[in-house]
């Protein structure tokens, strides 16, 4: 959208039902603005008035056989109900109400795999890629390149593609909708073909637009498969240390990219209707991985600034944190102890589901957490507990200390100077608490 556009975007406030109804009704919608203004009546805080509009202007659109554009509006209800965790919608009928109840496009439909687990809105874009494929279509795949779509068999639900490395090969519908990207005269690829002089000196000059073209191009990549890509006649392997600093430098910059702080988390073009927070939390309402939920929600904690949530921010978080709560073990104390920390910080503790805390101050807990905690995250939960029950926690460093000392007695042995040590170093700890 451009910045006139931008301008163009009502307030949440200013969003009245009037207004809507006169846009959906005008001849010629203008879906990128209202898809906009739906956007930000959601982010003001009227996420079911939002939601009710977006789905009227999806059955608007489909109704004026506006196939693309509805299944635009479509995506992003589909967005919303995996941030919102709704299960209730059957993702499959809106896709037909759309598309049309014939075999053909239900075979589409079908293939684009709504039913399999995963969120619907990767299903609504595995749709529209096989939309795409017609005779004559170019298309990238990653492990075969470049390809020329001789037909499509939606009998058979297959598509025929010539590839420069496989001619006729055969592939089912369900993996092509998975593994192709659509290839028009600005994809990178095209660029190498047609273009390859204007393609180098895009290399040598404006290294951070040939990474931007390759993302569009490709879709998400880490930095090891950006440079496979890109060394492969575009960029000399010599030159990609110098390629990629420059690129990365001017890509810190640019907030439509998101450039990750691992080398192992993919690169990828910011949603022009999400801000890097909105995807941030996006991403961590579909992550599944307990480890990497709580490094998530520690590393917001972490940060210096006082932070505001939304009330679907707010949302994701409670439900990341339920979510690790339930799927730590019974012997693992260490991740709730984590969890129950960053939701303090986050200003959430008051929200948690109070019967999946362990009770950090029932002594073996405390003595299996203090035992399974790192120093630095040790040191932080002492804090934690000691801000809610001082003479708890003191009493129960005291009862350990206490149980050192019987146990060396018991074995007949002095305190070690070792011992004296670590009961010191206890005791320093509890004065400093």
């Amino acid at each position: 959208m451009s910045e006139s556009q931008t301008k163009d975007i009502p307030s949440a406030e200013s969003q009245t039902e009037e207004w809507f109804l006169a846009q959906i009704g005008k001849s010629r919608i203008d879906v990128p603005l209202l898809l906009a203004a739906l956007r930000a009546l959601r982010n003001g805080g009227h996420a079911a008035q939002a939601e009710q509009r977006v789905e009227l202007l999806q059955d608007t659109l489909a109704e004026r056989k506006k196939t693309d554009e509805a299944l635009e509006a479509l995506h992003l209800r589909a967005r919303w109900a995996a941030l919102d965790r709704k299960k209730d919608i059957n993702w499959t009928e809106e896709a037909l109400d759309i598309l049309g109840g014939e075999w053909a496009e239900k075979a589409l439909v079908d293939e684009a795999g709504f039913s399999r687990p995963g969120a619907p809105a990767e299903a609504v874009r595995r749709l529209r890629m096989l939309l795409s494929l017609k005779e004559g279509v170019l298309v990238y795949d990653r492990t075969w390149g470049l390809g020329v779509v001789n037909r499509v068999d939606s009998f058979n639900k297959k598509v025929e593609i010539d590839f420069d490395r496989r001619v006729g090969h055969l592939m089912s519908l369900s993996y092509a909708g998975e593994s192709l990207s659509p290839v028009g005269e600005d994809h990178l690829l095209m660029w190498k073909r047609k273009r390859a002089e204007e393609l180098r000196v895009l290399v040598r000059d404006n290294p951070a637009e040939v990474v931007r073209m390759a993302l569009r191009s490709l879709g998400p990549l880490t930095v090891a498969q950006l440079q496979a890509a890109l060394v492969a006649g575009i960029v000399n392997e010599s030159d990609w240390k110098k390629f990629w600093e420059a690129a990365r430098k001017k890509l810190k910059a640019d907030p439509s990219i998101y450039v990750p702080a691992s080398r192992s988390e993919p690169l990828h073009i910011q949603d022009g209707s999400q801000s890097q927070e909105d995807q941030w939390f996006d991403t961590l309402a579909r992550e599944r991985s307990l480890p990497k939920i709580v490094t998530a929600l520690e590393e917001l904690a972490g940060r210096k600034a006082e932070q505001e949530f939304t009330e679907t921010q707010q949302r994701v978080l409670l439900d990341r944190l339920a979510f690790g709560l339930k799927g730590a073990t019974s012997v693992d104390f260490a991740t709730p102890a984590r969890l129950a920390m960053a939701a303090s910080e986050l200003g959430l503790d008051a929200k948690l589901d109070g019967a999946r805390v362990p009770d950090f101050f029932q002594g073996r807990v405390f003595d299996e957490t203090i035992k399974q905690l790192p120093s630095r995250p040790l040191r932080l939960f002492l804090h934690y507990l000691y801000g809610r029950n001082q003479e708890a926690v003191q009493a129960l460093l005291l009862a350990r200390l206490e149980r050192f000392r019987n146990r060396d007695s018991q074995r007949g042995h002095a305190v070690s100077p070792g011992n004296k040590l670590r009961a010191g170093s206890r005791k320093n700890l509890q004065t400093r608490l």
